[in-house]
């Protein structure tokens, strides 16, 4: 997979719109905002793909995300610009590949500057396997993509993060290592607290949210002790992407 975000994967997204533009008559669609999604490999592709053109990019979902140098989460680096592009990270605790603690360093990186971005662990959950957050992810797209629009409809507005509520979490390490040889993690507590509340003493901060119902949500929903893969088919530990205009 090309990650170089000038040629391969992210040209030929760019190129594609163009076209279909162009032959349907809607020219409008060559930049119109997308929100991707990307598992994996792909989930780092669309992390650097915010970097490449963050004002196409209406808001990015990176599951499992993780990639080797010198593409790894560890190697990007966002302008205010591209920070400021809501993302919602979904992680397994027990991913052996991608990991807990790289993918979490990078949404600290940018929370401490104000990022409006929601992380989320799921418990027993190892690099597969995200049709369990559906619900959550769409509630999340509603709530977020409708922050920053203007009077107009338009997404020109920057997300107020001074706003809205804070999920924090307690990790508790385990033997389990990834293939970078760092720990994995999972999480054993959590709580939301309204921005600019006190933090709890022994949790870090995982989410912004904008409204208390979707704080409740995502609380809910990290509280759990295992997110069971039972029902999950076999085989989705490949890279997967899609995208969507809007």
């Amino acid at each position: 997979m090309d990650m170089d975000m000038s040629r391969g994967v992210a040209r030929s997204i760019d190129a594609a719109l163009d076209d279909f533009g162009k032959q349907s008559g809607h020219t409008e669609i060559a930049k119109a905002k997308l929100i991707v999604l990307g598992f994996s490999g792909m989930g780092a592709m669309f992390a650097h793909y915010v970097k490449y053109d963050p004002s196409r990019v209406l808001a990015a979902i990176l599951a499992n995300p993780g990639q080797s140098k010198p593409y790894g989460m560890e190697t990007i680096d966002l302008s205010d610009e591209a920070l400021a592009v809501p993302q919602f990270i979904i992680v397994g605790a027990i991913d052996s590949r991608g990991g807990t603690q790289r993918p979490y360093e990078y949404f600290r990186k940018y929370w401490i500057r104000g990022a409006p971005w929601t992380f989320l662990v799921q418990n027993g959950i190892p690099h597969c396997c995200v049709i369990k957050v559906k619900m959550l992810i769409l509630d999340w797209l509603d709530e977020v993509i409708q922050a920053p629009m203007s009077s107009s409809g338009s997404f020109n507005a920057k997300i107020d993060t001074h706003r809205g509520w804070t999920g924090y979490v307690r990790t508790c390490s385990t033997e389990r290592t990834d293939s970078f040889k760092e720990h994995l993690w999972n999480v054993c507590a959590a709580s939301i607290k309204r921005v600019k509340s006190k933090p709890p003493a022994d949790e870090v901060p995982a989410a912004w949210l904008p409204s208390h119902s979707l704080a409740f949500e995502w609380l809910a929903f990290v509280q759990q002790k295992e997110h069971s893969e039972d029902s999950f088919p076999d085989g989705l530990d490949a890279t997967h992407s899609k995208f969507a205009i809007h």
